[in-house]
């Protein structure tokens, strides 16, 4: 499978807000308020992400290309 790069940034101003991103049932990041990642990833996988608090906005990315 090709690789492709995933950028992800928990936009929440507080640090104990956290969102999770997850595939399957395995968590794979946790970012707190203000936080972000950059890193490379299976373009094949399926990511799904959800927040501690309501109104939390998930900012991201994927750079790669089609297979």
């Amino acid at each position: 499978a090709a690789t492709a790069y995933l950028y992800v940034k928990n936009m929440d101003t507080t640090a104990t807000d956290y969102i999770y991103v997850y595939t399957g049932s395995n968590i794979w990041l946790k970012l707190g308020g203000g936080e972000f990642a950059f890193l490379p990833m299976v373009a094949d996988d399926t990511l799904k992400a959800y927040a501690t608090t309501t109104g939390t906005i998930v900012e991201w990315m994927v750079f790669g290309t089609d297979q």
